[in-house]
């Protein structure tokens, strides 16, 4: 029997990486983010050539296409004064893996935040670490982005160890949601 050789890249790649690392029908692309292996051009079609970063994969994105961001065991993404930016409709980003490998997002500024303008976004599966005293708001939910779903998210102690690095709020939902 001949060797079967799958290639990577493109959007066609999609059923076989749903049969390796999903084991769900998604009807959208999927995405990849690894700070390990990743880089700010991605394209993100698999591990090998993931984004870097949970933002440039969302960029990647097309609104209500059942769109998935799979962040990779053992990402670590730092915010400084900025923010991962939910701006495409009905995308899912999933971290894979529990434990001490689940994909950690740090919060290294007290405006840091994950936001969620657009509609129908699911995030899940991630760990929340907040580095410095006081980080305003983990998760922001904005004014009418209806139908979001925030599950199986870990809030990890502060980075100082000493209960002063924390979320005001870990999640807020705003008005009209």
């Amino acid at each position: 029997m001949g060797k079967t050789v799958i290639t990577n890249g493109g959007p066609n790649d999609r059923a076989v990486l749903q049969g390796m690392y999903l084991h769900t029908n998604v009807p959208g692309n999927v995405y990849y983010v690894s700070s390990v292996l990743g880089s700010a051009t991605g394209p993100g079609w698999a591990p090998e050539n993931a984004y870097s970063t949970i933002d440039a994969a969302i960029g990647a994105c097309t609104a209500n296409n059942g769109d998935v961001i799979l962040v990779m065991p053992d990402h670590n993404e730092g915010l400084g004064d900025a923010q991962i930016t939910c701006d495409i409709a009905g995308v899912t980003i999933r971290g894979l893996k529990s434990g001490n490998a689940r994909p950690r997002i740090d919060f290294d500024h007290a405006n840091a935040s994950i936001d969620v303008s657009a509609s129908n976004v699911v995030i899940e599966g991630l760990a929340l670490l907040p580095s410095v005293t006081a980080v305003l708001v983990g998760i922001d939910v904005m004014a009418a982005a209806t139908d979001t779903v925030i599950r199986d998210i870990v809030t990890l102690p502060g980075e100082d160890g000493a209960g002063v690095d924390e979320f005001a709020k870990t999640v807020a939902i705003k008005a009209g949601c």
